[in-house]
């Protein structure tokens, strides 16, 4: 998840704000987050805002424990009894009792690093699902790249060395995702935890985000989402017996399990196929998934057999030409059964063609 250095206070929720952090309710609660708090530079009115968050994550059944370097343990104490987190000094062996009493456990580990071999064990003994380390990491020269695979964080991570080893050991060994924070931006806890996108890094180990083909159950989370295009006539109505009927022309993809955009192939006879559908919530815009989208259905198109690619727009025919190479193309060329449809909906689209067997 992309980093943002930001001292801006985050606006007001909305109505789709509240669902995005409810669907994550049922995914965390049961859990167990391990959180180290590098506590040398964070201010304390972060500090205090950081408990305020962990104070939410148990409430919703997310057990605890916050792993500490140095002498921070009177002020988390402290800061933890004035906004009234349950939370109980503990050692490595006594954490699991301490999280049985519905308590977070406060556990200090030694080393110069907050991220070290003593915490990667500390998490695999809880089975933690998450570690969620909190830091100044501005300091740190790396080129950020939001979301990573296991396999390609190695190199993103080469500039942090003295932290990426145990990093990449956590996510190996179990952990299923580590997150980097900068402990120093106001609400990164719940910000990165509360939505697909998030203010840090994360490093993952499942399947996180992909493209794959709609199922059945996908079918009304894609007509909802696409519902507003289709009203502004940007997309072309669907109905859910024709979705259902052309069930293997259809892609979505799905960040942390939700759906986020779509793309649809429809193939005509002659070796040419329609490149439909093609959508991005308006959340997730401006980080590249309408491109991906595209180049997912190019491979598959080429992978049916389609020699060319066409599509319809009423407003992205800059994005097909400039990025993705289309070329405009004539409306008498769209296959007859297309164009007649096309011509029935009313919309002035302009169409644009790939020739797929020179790329």
């Amino acid at each position: 998840m992309p980093l943002h250095h930001s001292n801006s206070s985050p606006s007001a929720l909305t109505q789709s704000d509240v669902r995005e952090v409810l669907q994550y309710v049922p995914i965390f609660s049961g859990k167990t987050f391990v959180v180290t708090l590098d506590g040398k530079g964070l201010p304390d009115m972060v500090m205090a805002e950081i408990l305020l968050d962990l104070i939410s994550l148990q409430r919703i059944g997310v057990q605890l424990v916050i792993a500490y370097s140095g002498d921070a343990k009177e002020a988390l104490l402290d800061w933890a009894a004035d906004v009234e987190l349950k939370l109980s000094e503990a050692t490595a062996e006594s954490v699991q009792a301490v999280l049985s009493r519905g308590q977070a456990a406060l556990v200090n580990h030694e080393g110069e690093l907050a991220f070290n071999e003593e915490l990667v064990q500390l998490a695999l003994n809880v089975g933690a699902h998450k570690i969620l380390h909190l830091g100044q990491l501005a300091d740190y020269p790396v080129e950020w790249e939001g979301a990573l695979k296991l396999a390609s964080a190695q190199s993103a991570l080469s500039s942090i060395a003295e932290m990426s080893h145990w990093v990449l050991e956590a996510v190996s060994k179990g952990v299923q995702r580590v997150h980097l924070l900068d402990g120093t931006m106001p609400g990164c806890l719940s910000r990165e935890l509360f939505s697909n996108e998030g203010v840090g890094v994360m490093i993952y180990r499942d399947s996180y985000q992909g493209i794959r083909a709609l199922s059945e159950e996908d079918i009304p989370e894609l007509l909802a989402i696409i519902g507003r295009s289709i009203r502004a006539q940007d997309l072309l109505p669907r109905n859910y017996e024709e979705i259902e009927t052309n069930l293997a022309d259809y892609f979505v993809m799905a960040i942390d399990g939700n759906v986020v955009g779509s793309v649809a192939l429809h193939a005509y006879e002659g070796g040419i196929a329609e490149l439909a559908c093609l959508f991005v919530k308006e959340s997730h815009k401006g980080l590249g998934y309408g491109n991906e989208l595209v180049k997912f259905a190019e491979r598959e198109a080429q992978n049916r057999g389609v020699r060319r690619l066409f599509a319809l727009s009423t407003g992205a025919g800059g994005f097909f030409e400039r990025q993705l190479g289309y070329k405009p193309m004539p409306l008498e060329e769209v296959p007859a059964s297309r164009r007649t449809k096309l011509e029935l909906s009313g919309r002035d689209s302009l169409a644009l063609i790939k020739d797929l067997t020179t790329h």
